[in-house]
Parts: structure tokens; sequence; C-alpha cells
């Protein structure tokens, strides 16, 4: 890819219908700096993919890596969300329409299970939530569970930022610039 100047990476990210978010924070940033500094895995993908930065058999291996990072919050004995990361390695590697309808199967397969789990995280929000309205009769319990609600939300941001940060660095190791970019 030949070397953009600031306005023509704008320039581009507007015509690729960047969010505007992310048009916002690239600012002044050249490309290579926007990637550089970039602590949002899901934008640096999108760019990867939109500007073909890799192979896409590469692209596709990357998107596995960071997707295996979630693995350790799938429950125990739930093979769906592994089996379709490696049907899409598979099929990275050999796209055979074998291994196409494979990865599809497994990825359908996979969004059940993640349908599956976001249920019963909806159900046991709603049994929480019941039980929070019986514990809100009393204010000291409601200011607690109030208190105990706002750490977990703290602790899940800080967990995602983590995580992108990880992966941001992995897409880095992976898909390096042009020394011209």
């Amino acid at each position: 890819m030949k070397k953009m100047t600031n306005k023509q990476f704008i320039k581009k990210l507007k015509s690729l219908d960047a969010c505007e978010d992310a048009v916002a924070w690239v600012g002044k940033k050249s490309l290579k700096t926007a990637w550089a500094k970039c602590e949002r895995a899901d934008w640096m993908l999108w760019l990867a993919f939109e500007l073909e930065l890799a192979t896409y058999k590469e692209r596709i291996h990357i998107v596995c890596d960071c997707a295996a990072l979630s693995l350790k919050y799938v429950p125990k004995g739930e093979a769906r969300p592994r089996l379709a990361i490696e049907a899409a390695r598979k099929c990275a590697d050999n796209p055979t329409q074998e291994n196409k309808d494979a990865a599809s199967e497994a990825a359908e397969a996979a969004a059940w299970a993640a349908a599956w789990v976001a249920e019963a995280a909806a159900r046991a929000a709603v049994w929480a939530a019941e039980a929070a309205w019986v514990a809100a009769e009393a204010a000291w319990v409601a200011a607690e569970a109030a208190a105990r609600v706002a750490r977990v939300a703290r602790a899940a941001r800080a967990a995602e930022r983590e995580t992108h940060k990880k992966m941001c660095k992995m897409i880095r190791s992976k898909i390096k610039l042009e020394k011209g970019e």
C-alpha cells in the first residue's frame, strides 16, 4: 500500500464508512501512528480487512486468535465456540467447499451456544432483579447492591480494555505496516 497523508487517510476512512468515533479518534494521526496507538481491536480488524493489510488467510487466523481469547469465558463442556474457531482456521488454510460448509455450520452452532449463554445470563439477571426488588425494601441493602454493581461494572470495563489492548498487540505483531505508510 502506498503512503497516505493524514487527509488521505481520513478521506479513505470516510469513504469506507468508518464509524464517527474512529474517525474522530484518528484526528491528525497518520495511518502508521493510528495503527501503533490504537487500543480498539475491532477498529484494527475492520481496517485490516477494508485495506487488505494482510492476506485473507492471515486475517482469518488473526480473528481466530482474538476470538480464542474469549474461550476462557465459555462454560466448561461447551465446545461449539472452540470448534467454530478451529473450523474457521481449517477453512482459511484449505478453502474447499467442504471446509467452508463445516465452518459455516460450526459458526451457526457457536452462535446458538452464545445465544443460549446470553439467554441464561438474561434469566439470571431477571432472577437477580427480582431478588434485588425484595432486598430493596431495606435502603441499606439497596445501597450496598448499587455499590457492588458499580464495582462489577468498573471491573468489566477494565477487563474489556485490557482484552482490547491484548488483541491489538497480537494484531500489530502479525500485521506490520510498511515503513512508508
